[in-house]
């Protein structure tokens, strides 16, 4: 009962959010396509978790798509937290690829990184020419299969990756609340 109640309340607490939904492999598999009807009333686009890192696919991937369209959502778009240490994701064309052929190319617009220091392990990533090698690297295989790029990140995860000052990496940023 206590585990409805919480869902009910997350699913409330993002009804009553504005323009867009950041939604996560765990919270998207407890979702009915009655919560997606509810959830596109207050916001015109989801990016939805398409790749954990060294988990791989994430298993919910392609029916949270079907429901975000079904739901009609303005953009359903996907999100890819990749590491280069992470197991499994080098090449990253390789899952990448996977990704795109396991959801349909033309069932979502961009994929976005999301650029982020793994919790609880820092050998995850690597030095920051590795490190700004791989996020070009997971670009141009997007780019590759024909879908726009974007970069989900906050300033203080470019400096803690340290990613500061080694060139630009121009795609459209989604900017999320900086951490302190």
């Amino acid at each position: 009962m206590l585990r409805v109640l919480l869902l009910v309340s997350l699913i409330i607490v993002i009804c009553s959010a504005s323009n867009g939904l950041d939604m996560s492999n765990d919270v998207c598999n407890s979702l009915t396509q009655s919560d997606w009807n509810c959830l596109v009333k207050q916001h015109n686009f989801t990016i939805i978790e398409g790749i954990r890192g060294g988990y791989g696919i994430t298993k919910a991937i392609s029916t949270c798509v079907s429901q975000a369209r079904a739901a009609q959502f303005k953009y359903v778009d996907l999100y890819i937290w990749m590491c280069p240490n992470c197991e499994g994701n080098n090449p990253p064309s390789n899952l990448i690829n996977q990704l795109i052929s396991t959801v349909g190319a033309n069932n979502f617009g961009m994929v976005w990184l999301d650029i982020e220091a793994c919790d609880n392990d820092p050998s995850c990533w690597s030095t920051p020419q590795v490190n700004l090698d791989f996020i070009r690297s997971m670009a141009n295989a997007i780019k590759s299969a024909g879908k726009p790029v974007g970069i989900y990140s906050t300033p203080w995860e470019w400096r803690t990756l340290g990613l500061t000052g080694l060139g630009a990496v121009s795609y459209t940023h989604l900017r999320a609340h900086e951490t302190p």
